[in-house]
């Protein structure tokens, strides 16, 4: 996922199906979004408005 960040939006505790966020959502407007089903990525949404940070691991935070 080159070196973005992304925070998680939506989520159901009966489901493994997640929604994320780009990190940079609210500073920069960045509206990239990911799909993951069971920690795997399955959809891949929009593109970032932004370079991915200089460090090579993908950090999904759930907050």
């Amino acid at each position: 996922m080159d070196n973005f960040t992304y925070c998680v939006r939506k989520y159901n505790d009966n489901d493994f199906k997640k929604y994320w966020y780009c990190s940079t959502h609210s500073s920069k407007g960045c509206r990239a979004r990911v799909i993951t089903i069971d920690n795997k990525v399955v959809c891949m949404i929009g593109h970032h408005t932004h370079d991915g940070a200089s460090t090579i691991k993908v950090n999904l935070k759930i907050q």
